[in-house]
């Protein structure tokens, strides 16, 4: 992992309390993913690959 990329996973993440339940899951925002990625020096090119290819 390059150094600094945990920062990127802190600010993108949600914080879960020890003990606490896992948040449910849904679709991640885009927009703010990018955004946040940018901030790191990130780019983010496309989707990821199907397994219908």
């Amino acid at each position: 992992m390059p150094a600094g990329f945990d920062a990127f996973y802190r600010e993108a993440g949600e914080r879960v309390p020890a003990g606490s339940p896992l948040p449910e899951a849904r679709e991640p925002d885009i927009e703010a993913l990018t955004r946040t990625a940018a901030e790191h020096g990130i780019t983010i090119t496309g989707p990821p690959p199907s397994s219908s290819r």
